[in-house]
């Protein structure tokens, strides 16, 4: 998955695409609601930027399991011997509203650009809700808002609409598809998809 791939976030993916152009040590932060494609932008930046798996450069850390222990280790050990000799690198940090207190501090200090951030560097972090994290920490990042809306909605149904086209041809979609996704006032992405696949699974089995 590329940038190009990203349904219905299309002023985040041009930022990102600009900056793709001149990449440079960065920290993103994606925010929005849960299925918005928050995670599959962090990888499809990962991917402009020639970074697929842990070999090409991309490195994906959940933050409910990332102790200060571990980022000390990372940012003290492995990023430098395996970052400083070749060239760009993606680290994504999931969930970040997850992270520890104490390792929230020593991430303050390890992604400062101008002193810490290893220069071939790009951090990505991805969070449903930025309450409780320290504000020092979010001045590291550049943020960028996801909509869950109704232009998100708009544009993820025209791709629910394509998907189910090309797995299941002329068949009719079934009456209530438009509301795949609808989750109150915000809409998923991941709750449409399951909806499709379950739908597809079923015109199978009949």
């Amino acid at each position: 998955m590329y940038l190009d791939d990203i349904v219905g976030q299309s002023e985040v993916v041009r930022a990102l695409k600009a900056f793709v152009s001149n990449p440079q040590p960065r920290c993103f932060l994606f925010v929005g609601f849960p299925g918005i494609g928050k995670t599959h932008t962090s990888q499809a930046l990962a991917a402009d930027l020639g970074c697929f798996e842990e070999w090409s450069g991309r490195w994906q850390v959940r933050c409910a399991d990332f102790s200060v222990d571990a980022a000390r280790d990372m940012f003290g050990r492995t990023l430098r011997l395996r970052f400083d000799n070749r060239g760009r690198n993606v680290l994504i940090l999931e969930e970040l509203e997850w992270i520890s207190p104490q390792c929230q501090r020593f991430l303050k200090d390890a992604l400062d650009p101008r002193t810490s951030l290893p220069k071939n560097l790009v951090v990505i972090a991805t969070s449903n809700s930025v309450d409780g994290l320290d504000r020092a920490l979010l001045q590291r990042f550049r943020r960028f808002e996801f909509d869950a809306g109704p232009r998100f909605a708009a544009a993820c149904r025209q791709e629910i609409l394509r998907r189910w086209r090309e797995s299941a041809g002329d068949m009719p979609l079934p009456h209530d598809w438009s509301k795949w996704g609808q989750d109150g006032d915000d809409f998923s992405m991941r709750l449409a998809l399951q909806a499709l696949e379950d739908s597809l699974c079923l015109e199978v089995a009949a």
